[in-house]
């Protein structure tokens, strides 16, 4: 996007007489282009400072030297976004932006979720099926693939999920293994903002379900999140599983939710980790395990995930007043 089309967008925002599609445009560049970020932020400040006299930072345009023949503009009617929540999507802090200036410009805290990744398995690569593989973008882990309908299962949403085929892979060394990982690198590069101060919380979201298993078998689901350095997540894949708690900066789980009869309903399951300020990306654990011992064996019938997602909010200790 060139410079002045940003700097017009990013004005129209922090003067709240942006429009929606405006407010979407600006959320797209911000999110996808680190300039543009910091753009922003010098703009805000800026903004801030010089805000008693407008017309020191408004573009100069013809219609701009003219006299005002009315008030300004209302924003529209019916728009999703106000100045707080547009920089709550792009992960905007309480802080300081320009040392520089002899005024500090008050980032407004995270007012609603940010959503970092959500997958319904609707596209992307197809799983990979080879253990932890530290690179973020797919899937990977125990056997599992993607597909429709099955065994009387819909997907919670959209027209596919997950299906877990084994607690194993294919070349893996032979174990008594009975619970089936599935693994998601998530990068938190974009959002480094938020993490800044240390307040920020990930939350994990997900769904599970079952076809019809016979009533003397049972089986649970889990979730696991952990947080890692850019150094440690390069290395991931040489860390042995049992050591992965240890090397990571946080970490968080549920465990040993009952997966019920009712292929019908999908189960959500969830947690949260506060993450702190050198997280720099997100390992996600999923898991479904055979419950009862004498069952236990590394295939599974019919069991699914769908409807993957985390969204980083702000601690509630950093909202209050």
């Amino acid at each position: 996007m060139p410079d002045t089309a940003l700097d017009q967008l990013i004005h129209a925002c922090l003067d709240d007489r942006a429009t929606t599609d405006e407010l979407a445009r600006l959320e797209a560049a911000l999110t996808a282009d680190a300039a543009a970020r910091d753009r922003y932020l010098c703009l805000s400040d800026l903004h801030a400072c010089l805000a008693i006299d407008e017309g020191l930072w408004q573009e100069p345009t013809a219609a701009h030297h003219r006299q005002p023949s009315g008030p300004a503009p209302a924003p529209p009617a019916g728009g999703s976004l106000t100045r707080p929540a547009a920089a709550a999507a792009i992960g905007l802090l309480v802080g300081l932006c320009s040392a520089g200036l002899a005024f500090g410009y008050v980032m407004p805290v995270l007012s609603r979720p940010l959503q970092v990744f959500a997958d319904g398995f609707e596209s992307g690569p197809a799983p990979e099926c080879r253990g932890l593989l530290a690179r973020p973008g797919i899937w990977s882990g125990d056997t599992a693939e993607v597909l429709a309908a099955d065994q009387g299962v819909l997907p919670a949403e959209g027209q596919q999920m997950l299906r877990v085929l084994r607690a194993d892979y294919p070349g893996k060394s032979a174990t008594d293994s009975y619970i089936s990982d599935t693994y998601r690198l998530i990068d938190l590069g974009p959002f480094q903002q938020p993490l800044a101060t240390g307040q920020a919380i990930a939350r994990l979201r997900a769904r599970f379900n079952a076809a019809a298993f016979p009533a003397d078998e049972g089986y649970t689901a889990g979730v696991t999140v952990m947080a890692f350095d850019a150094t440690t997540a390069a290395r991931l894949e040489t860390i042995p599983d049992a050591e992965l708690a240890e090397q990571a900066l946080a970490m968080t789980q549920r465990r040993s939710v009952a997966i019920d009869r009712q292929p019908a309903s999908w189960q959500p399951i969830d947690c949260e980790l506060r993450l702190p300020p050198q997280s720099r990306f997100l390992l996600l654990r999923i898991s479904i395990s055979h419950q009862h011992a004498a069952q236990r064996r590394p295939s599974f019938s019919g069991h699914y995930l769908d409807d993957v997602a985390i969204t980083l909010e702000q601690s509630p200790a950093a909202v209050q007043p």
